[in-house]
């Protein structure tokens, strides 16, 4: 669809502006899914059949979708963040044993990776469950603003060792 616009505006002194000037503005009209089974059902197209090419567009989506992760993924991995260590910890053992070492808190590497992950247009978020025998499963979901998500698991006993207490065993 294309539709006329002329400029008639009062004689100026500019005679560039003077000129009568035809404009053609050009509009895409984006169907809808809605949009789509209307015309398509009055054209008398099968229920079956639209639900098939509904299927079909989803899946193209999705395609699509892991694609568009997939190359944000190459694009974070072309520029990995630097992780400092920004934690020393010194722990005595109930052997009376001393214990030192440095790490990266999960707090800045979070921070860290999270922003780099976003600049890619990848956000992420983590679920912790626990089952009724006390294993705990926390799962880290990557999802990019084109809709795909992916999700990595991992599980194990609550670490009861050394001076933890009961939440911090946990996680």
């Amino acid at each position: 669809m294309s539709s006329k616009i002329t400029n008639d505006t009062a004689p100026s002194s500019d005679p560039l502006v003077n000129q009568r000037q035809d404009i053609r503005v050009m509009t895409q009209v984006i169907p809808t899914p809605m949009s789509l089974l209307s015309a398509a059902l009055e054209k008398g197209v099968e229920l079956d059949t639209l639900r098939a090419l509904m299927d079909m567009q989803n899946e193209w989506e999705d395609r699509q979708a892991k694609k568009a992760f997939i190359s944000a993924m190459a694009a974070f991995k072309k520029n990995l963040p630097v992780l400092v260590k920004d934690k020393h910890v010194k722990i005595t053992t109930k052997a009376n044993d001393t214990v030192e070492y440095d790490h990266v808190t999960l707090g800045n590497a979070s921070a860290v990776i999270g922003k780099a992950l976003g600049e890619v247009g990848i956000s992420f978020n983590w679920q912790s469950t626990q089952d009724s025998t006390g294993r705990i499963f926390v799962t880290c979901n990557l999802t990019h603003e084109g809709g795909f998500t992916q999700s990595t698991t991992l599980d194990g006993a609550a670490d009861t060792s050394g001076l933890k207490n009961n939440i911090q065993a946990v996680g």
